[in-house]
């Protein structure tokens, strides 16, 4: 039977959602919020990302303000860009803002769960992903529902937003297996980030990495979520490229 759509009521706006199994591997918990007009999406723990999506059509993906300003960096944006229009209602059309990609042999495990309720989705296949994607649309549940399962998408929820438009995720499954990363240490981090298939250290990959696309104007933000963990500079792992400080990337490490 396919799952139906969980509608998030105007005076509790919020949804909680994560990837696999709260007692096995899991991703991050994704927490989406609206208010009023404009959508708030956060992931992580110690330097969670924030990406808003604006009334406006201005999109932006940042550093939260409990984390602050990085250094190095003039303000807590990374990211700037405008979303495509909300196209009209009843043309089958949808303007998608996001859409972040968890290759299941790179979930982690031994991760604290938080105590408040989460919608758990089942990981994909092994060599597969989970996606989560995310986007404004003109039209109601009734329309939307039925679009979304014909485009071989799962919906999981909406939001009612002021403005009269609504905000979907939807989840599918796409044959991504994912890559092997290495990130050198950087700043005051004197360690590198592994992202490996194998976890090789034991260590249940406890951190997250969040690695991201720069959309221009009218593109959605893509992202691809990994389990990762530290090793020393010098250690030495064969891995599918480096992904140097130049690209953009979150993580959530202590």
């Amino acid at each position: 039977m396919t799952a139906r759509m969980k509608i998030i009521g105007k005076r509790n706006q919020r949804l909680r959602l994560a990837i696999g199994d709260p007692e096995n591997r899991r991703s991050n918990v994704w927490r989406i919020a609206a208010y009023k007009s404009d959508v708030y999406v956060t992931c992580g723990g110690a330097a969670p990302a924030k990406f808003s999506f604006h009334k406006s059509g201005i999109c932006r993906d940042a550093f939260t303000g409990e984390f602050g300003v990085p250094p190095g960096m003039h303000d807590r944006v990374m990211t700037r860009w405008r979303r495509a229009d909300i196209p009209p209602a009843n043309t089958g059309k949808a303007c998608s803002v996001l859409e972040v990609a968890l290759p299941t042999d790179f979930l982690s495990t031994g991760l604290e769960v938080p105590p408040k309720p989460i919608h758990w989705l089942d990981a994909a296949a092994p060599l597969h992903s989970k996606c989560i994607e995310m986007f404004f649309s003109a039209d109601k549940p009734d329309v939307a529902e039925p679009l979304i399962q014909h485009g071989q998408r799962a919906p999981v929820a909406g939001f009612p937003l002021e403005n009269g438009s609504w905000f979907y995720i939807t989840s599918h499954e796409i044959a991504f297996s994912g890559q092997e990363m290495r990130i050198p240490a950087a700043g005051n981090r004197p360690f590198d980030f592994l992202i490996t298939r194998e976890d090789v250290s034991s260590s249940g990959r406890s951190i997250r990495i969040l690695v991201m696309s720069k959309p221009s104007d009218g593109d959605k933000m893509v992202a691809w979520e990994y389990g990762a963990f530290r090793c020393e500079p010098g250690e030495s792992y064969a891995v599918d490229g480096t992904l140097t400080p130049q690209q953009v990337y979150h993580s959530t490490w202590q």
